[in-house]
C-alpha cells in the first residue's frame, strides 16, 4: 500500500516511510481521515445501544431452600440422596456443601429463565467412584408450580445427578 502511494507521488518506491514521507502522506491523507472519522461518530451515535434494563424473573422459588440432591447407581455404588441448601434470588440459584469427612466442597449454579427453564452447573468431587477427584455436572430442568426438577449426567459416561426443590 505504501509503494503504491509512492508511486502515484512520485516518489522512489521502497514500501517504507522516510520522516518527510509520512508527514506529506499524512498531510494527503487528512481529508479522507476527517471524513471517515465523522462518518464512524454518525454510526456510532446511530447504532447507541440502550442500557438493558435488568431482568426480573418471575418465579415462584425465591428465597432459601431445602434441596434434595439424589445420585443414580453407578459402576457398582448405589444410589442415594442428601440435603443441601440452595439460594434463588432473581432468578439466580446457588448453593453448595462440604461432604462428610472432606474438606473440599461441591458447589452448584445458574439461572432460571423467565419461562421457568432452569439450567445449573454442579462442581462435584467424587465420594465413591473417582475419589476426591472433581467432576462437573449440567444439569437442565423447569420449575413447575411451586416444584423445581433438574438432572444431568457427569460426562457421556458418568454419573445421573438429579436434584429436587419443594418451593414454598
Amino acid at each position: 500500500m505504501i509503494a503504491a502511494w509512492q508511486k502515484k507521488a512520485g516518489r522512489t518506491t521502497t514500501g517504507y516511510l522516510s520522516a518527510d514521507s509520512q508527514a506529506a502522506l499524512l498531510r494527503e491523507a487528512a481529508p479522507a481521515l476527517a471524513r471517515h472519522d465523522e462518518e464512524q461518530r454518525k454510526l456510532a451515535a446511530a447504532v447507541q445501544p440502550q442500557p438493558a434494563a435488568p431482568m426480573k424473573v418471575a418465579t415462584p422459588c425465591e428465597g432459601t431452600y431445602r434441596v434434595e440432591w439424589c445420585r443414580a447407581v453407578y459402576q457398582g455404588f448405589p444410589s442415594g440422596c442428601w440435603n443441601a441448601n440452595a439460594t434463588i434470588s432473581n432468578g439466580v440459584i446457588s448453593g453448595g456443601w462440604t461432604s462428610q469427612g472432606s474438606t473440599d466442597r461441591q458447589t452448584f449454579s445458574g439461572s432460571i429463565d423467565a419461562g421457568g427453564d432452569v439450567r445449573v452447573t454442579y462442581n462435584g468431587v467424587g465420594q465413591q467412584t473417582h475419589v476426591n477427584r472433581t467432576f462437573t455436572v449440567y444439569m437442565t430442568g423447569r420449575v413447575e408450580g411451586n416444584v423445581l426438577r433438574i438432572a444431568g449426567r457427569a460426562g457421556p459416561n458418568g454419573r445421573d445427578f438429579s436434584a429436587t426443590i419443594q418451593c414454598r
